[in-house]
Parts: C-alpha cells; sequence; structure tokens
C-alpha cells in the first residue's frame, strides 16, 4: 500500500484493516468489509498476488522498486536463488530448511532462451528438462520428441480481442457485437493453437465453478455482424468497406511483436473483420511497450488504441473485478477497455466480493458473463491451456492451473 511503490494493483489490499500476530506462526488479517477472494489473494494466486515478503530486508526502504533485493529475492519455497545472471540464466540450490522437508533435487537452472526453435533443439538433445508454457505454434514439434511428454493444463485465463469502449465508433456496442460474431472462434483455435485451447464463451472457463453455460458468447455469424452494423449506419462502400457520414470504419489492432500467438492471429483477425467491413490496421509494440503502465506510455494503460490482442492469466478464484468495474481504470486497476456499467456490473461484482457463499457468488457470477455477453467489452476468442513438454525422466512433475512447479520438493531426475 506504500504510494511510492509501483503496484499495478492493490486490489484486495486496500480492505485491510490491520494485521495481528499473536505469535511467531500466526498472522490475522482484519478486514474493511468482507472480501470473499481474500485467502487466495493474500495467501495463494488470486487476480492480484503478492508475495510474502521479509521485513527484516525491506522495511528500511521507501519504495521497493529498484533495491538490491530485486536481484537477489529471499523467499519461502523449496530453493534459494544463488545466482541471476540477466538475459541468461537463474541457478538455484535446495533449501534443505524448506518446511515440507528437504527438496530431492540438489540444484535446478533456468535458462533464458529467447527463440522457441532453439528450445525444441535443446529439449530434442535433452540439454534440457522442462520447457515451460511453449506458444501453442511448436506443439507438433514437441509432439515428435521422442522422451517428452506434453500436458494439457486447464486454468483460469483467456485469449481476447479487447476493445477500447470510449473510442467513439467502439462506444455502440451493435458494433462490438458485430467484431464478436465476425470473428470465427473455432478456425482460430485449429488453425493458431492446433486445438491446444478451448473456443470461449466469456471470460470465466467452463472448468471453474462460476462459470455460466447460459451466458453463451454470440457465435460465427457474419451475415448478423452486417446486420448489426447497417443498424448502426455504417454501410458497405464500393471497396466493401463501411463508411459513415463520409468516415471509413477504420480500427487499429494493437498487437505484442514479440509474441508468435500475437503475429498469428493478427492477421486472421484482420481479414476476418474485412469480410463484415471493417478496415482493420496491425499495430506492433514489443511487450514490455505495450503493457508499461500508465505512467510510463503503455498504450493499453493509456487508452491509445482502438483493439488490442489481450492474453490474461488469472488465478483460482473467478474474481474477474479489477478488469470491469468503474473505479478500476488506470493506474487503479486493470480496467483497460474502459468498460463502466455502474448499474449493472458494479452492483454483481460487489455482490461476487462481498459474499462468502458460493451460491451466490456464482449468481452474481452467472450475471457478470451474461453482461459480458450482452455489452461486449472483449471478443472472448479462446481459453488456453498451458503446455508443458517435460522429459519423462522427471518424476512427480504434476503442474497444476496456477503453479507449475507448486511440488517442486517432490521432484526427482
Amino acid at each position: 500500500m506504500n504510494p511510492n511503490n509501483a503496484a499495478a494493483s492493490r486490489h484486495g489490499y486496500d480492505d485491510v484493516l490491520r494485521v495481528d500476530t499473536p505469535d511467531a506462526f500466526t498472522a490475522v488479517v482484519r478486514l474493511k468489509k468482507p472480501f470473499a477472494p481474500a485467502v487466495h489473494t493474500f495467501f495463494a494466486h488470486s487476480d492480484t498476488p503478492y508475495e510474502i515478503l521479509p521485513a527484516h530486508l525491506l522495511a528500511r526502504y521507501g519504495s521497493l522498486d529498484r533495491i538490491p533485493f530485486n536481484d537477489a529475492p529471499v523467499g519461502t519455497g523449496p530453493f534459494k536463488v544463488v545466482r541471476w545472471l540477466h538475459g541468461e540464466r537463474v541457478d538455484y540450490v535446495a533449501n534443505d530448511e524448506y518446511f515440507f522437508g528437504k527438496p530431492k533435487i540438489r540444484r535446478i537452472t533456468i535458462r533464458i532462451v529467447p527463440d522457441e526453435n532453439t528450445i525444441v533443439n535443446l529439449l530434442r538433445t535433452h540439454e534440457i528438462d522442462w520447457f515451460v508454457q511453449p506458444t501453442p505454434r511448436t506443439y507438433p514439434a514437441l509432439k515428435g520428441i521422442p522422451g517428452i511428454d506434453i500436458r494439457l493444463v486447464n486454468f483460469n485465463g483467456y485469449y481476447a480481442v479487447q476493445v477500447n469502449v470510449s473510442r467513439p465508433a467502439l462506444s455502440d456496442v451493435r458494433v462490438r457485437q458485430a467484431l464478436a460474431l465476425a470473428v470465427d472462434k473455432r478456425r482460430l483455435v485449429r488453425d493458431t493453437t492446433f486445438g491446444t485451447a478451448v473456443p470461449a464463451t466469456e471470460d470465466l472457463p467452463s472448468f471453474m465453478w462460476a462459470f455460466n453455460p447460459k451466458a453463451g458468447t454470440r457465435k460465427f455469424d457474419l451475415p448478423k455482424a452486417r446486420t448489426l452494423l447497417d443498424a448502426a449506419v455504417w454501410r458497405a462502400g464500393a471497396d466493401g468497406i463501411r463508411r459513415r457520414n463520409g468516415e471509413r470504419l477504420t480500427l487499429g489492432l494493437a498487437f505484442a511483436t514479440d509474441s508468435a500467438t500475437d503475429r498469428l492471429v493478427g492477421p486472421a483477425i484482420v481479414a476476418m473483420l474485412k469480410d463484415a467491413g471493417i478496415d482493420v490496421e496491425l499495430k506492433g509494440y514489443n511487450t514490455s511497450l505495450l503493457y508499461a503502465p500508465q505512467a510510463e506510455g503503455g498504450p493499453l494503460a493509456s487508452g491509445r488504441y482502438d483493439l488490442a490482442l489481450q492474453p490474461w492469466y488469472s488465478g483460482i478464484d473467478p474474481d474477474d473485478s479489477s478488469q470491469m468495474m468503474c473505479d478500476q481504470f488506470p493506474p487503479a486497476g486493470w480496467n483497460w477497455s474502459r468498460y463502466c456499467n455502474a448499474a449493472e456490473m458494479d452492483e454483481a461484482q460487489r455482490l461476487a466480493l462481498d459474499h462468502y457463499d458460493i451460491p451466490t457468488r456464482k449468481r452474481a457470477y452467472a450475471s457478470v458473463e451474461g453482461l459480458l455477453a450482452r455489452d461486449a467489452p472483449f471478443v472472448y476468442i479462446w481459453w488456453p491451456r498451458q503446455i508443458e513438454a517435460v522429459n519423462s525422466d522427471l518424476k512427480n512433475f504434476r503442474p497444476n492451473g496456477i503453479m507449475e512447479d507448486w511440488n517442486a520438493y517432490e521432484w526427482s531426475i
């Protein structure tokens, strides 16, 4: 909560009244008001998780943004950082004081390799044992490597076209709905993820308890998309591109140039939207700039974009309020769409956040998902699955959708 720290979000932490420590092994978090995702947010992994940090090393600093600790972090896990060569590797050794016992593996090295083809070859020659979350384009090659197991792991995340609803043309819900109808999600899943992803409805995946099977995003329907654009008085010209009052319906699609997935999906979406009469121009940024904070001029956080390809990864709690509520515009949160529906969306989100019982929260998220389908601040394309390619000799490797290395102390090879 220190304003000197460049925290991207303080969601949940701003509801903490105080933390009591009645003994050396107990922390009691007292909240100002109910906050249903509290346990997952503060102690596990939810919408905005921050790790527990050692006060004896950090309390003396006015800001944690640029301090030696960030290059040599101390935590509570089964391995300790002993060396970090930026852009090259991180070396770990076993933490024999780990509370679950001594790890079986004594040393782990994380290699940082920028090219996925190189990583596939390293895996093929068994110079590495684990390729962490490769992109879908590598999937066909990975499947053909002897001695390598491929895991597809469900997790709470999505890949979408984010819509900046503050843009004049996109403030009309009919235009946003037309975008959703003009995108053939199943074809994109087939052609660009090789079946590793699942076509999405809204943001919450179907395996989660909060999923609403009745919300249902709009399916691919090009004639209906064209009808909606006609109703919004965007008329097709001789070249097929729509115009209104002499203005072409031209939108920019921001994407990460260093994302192989974005580079594949972007041109495909441009072609699909052109079939509906929407002219889309690709606008590439490197990842660090695209997702930079508002203060650093990031296009998403600053609202300087029309459409953007947007992957999102969250925790096991379905809380998505930091992307949807009116008070979560940057720099306060992640509402890069600038979508605001105080009467319905904010009310449903507060109901979900203020109640701990599952039936009440489930009803609230059913409303949230229905509003997303109706108001279309996103076009949700697919729910990704983590692809984990691992040496079959690595025993007890059991990734889950929150943390692949949660049981690293049990691994052996």
